[in-house]
């Protein structure tokens, strides 16, 4: 069964609306990469706190993109590659991904970004990776927040 023709619209449009400005940012990028030293970019960064917040906010989408970059991984070789990609990358990789993703996945828009065939069971919360995921999320979060309102009142 092929999917109706106002899904594969939908498809189209959401990578398209991701991809332009992820085209653009790596035009930024790369030659950001190739001509700024790494303690010079990171001195910008500290200088600049709109600049911080980006990176408090960058770090916090990895906890996120990260680990469903790498269970829509096909092996583990794969995974590696992307994980470390997205993680040196950032979203020039990651959205690039998700873009691909959208576009090639079958049937709706909603199976190409979360591809589950079974119905979903409510997660164990009370084991030791999800209670330091949230402590981990909450304590970015708080820092993130924090750093934002500091932000603003420079």
């Amino acid at each position: 069964m092929s999917p109706s023709p106002h899904h594969l619209l939908a498809r189209f449009v959401v990578g398209a609306v991701l991809a332009v400005p992820t085209v653009y940012f790596a035009t930024v990028l790369f030659p950001a990469i190739r001509d700024v030293s790494l303690s010079e970019g990171f001195s910008h960064i500290r200088s600049n706190v709109w600049a911080t917040c980006a990176l408090i906010d960058y770090v916090a989408g990895l906890c996120f993109t990260v680990p469903y970059m790498w269970f829509r991984s096909p092996n583990l070789v794969v995974g590696v590659i992307v994980v470390v990609a997205c993680t040196i990358l950032g979203n020039v990789v990651s959205v690039a991904l998700f873009v691909v993703l959208i576009w090639t996945g079958r049937g709706t828009l909603r199976d190409s970004v979360l591809p589950l065939h079974h119905t979903l069971h409510a997660p164990n919360t009370k084991t030791w990776g999800v209670l330091v995921f949230q402590w981990c999320i909450g304590t970015l979060g708080l820092i993130y927040w924090a750093y934002l309102f500091y932000a603003l009142a420079t």
